[in-house]
């Protein structure tokens, strides 16, 4: 399997992860990945934002993924002000409505990453700057 994943990084930690998470998949839950957030997080290397992106993706159900570029773009538009991943979830679960979860997700993880970057965020070409805590104070 190390040699299947290799290229994605931590490829010996990932293996031993895919194993566990097999095993327990098959014995478990009968060879059938689980929808729920509490048997997800149980699977071997799954934390929330894994198992919130499967949900999303997989079984369509509404979730809110925090990864880094989430993290950043709620803060600078002011829709939390925690640096923890739960926090962060749960606080943007009750600012907006549940059918825009999956899409919130999708365009500001996108946003994040060309425009709003951690690193010299494009204000100039930003969408959002009227929203957000950093841009209303750059000239």
């Amino acid at each position: 399997m190390e040699k299947a994943i290799h290229s994605t990084g931590f490829y010996r930690a990932k293996s031993k992860h895919l194993q566990e998470s097999a095993k327990i998949l098959i014995s478990e839950h009968g060879g059938k990945v689980p929808s729920d957030i509490e048997s997800l997080t149980k699977l071997s290397g799954v934390g929330r934002k894994t198992a919130n992106v499967v949900r999303g993706h997989i079984f369509k159900i509404p979730s809110i993924v925090v990864d880094t570029h989430v993290k950043r773009v709620s803060k600078r538009l002011g829709l939390t002000q925690y640096d923890e991943p739960v926090k962060i979830e749960f606080e943007l679960m009750k600012v907006l409505p549940k059918k825009y979860w999956i899409r919130y997700n999708q365009q500001i993880i996108s946003h994040g990453r060309e425009v709003c970057k951690a690193q010299n965020p494009k204000c100039s070409d930003c969408r959002l700057k009227d929203d957000c805590i950093e841009c209303v104070h750059t000239p």
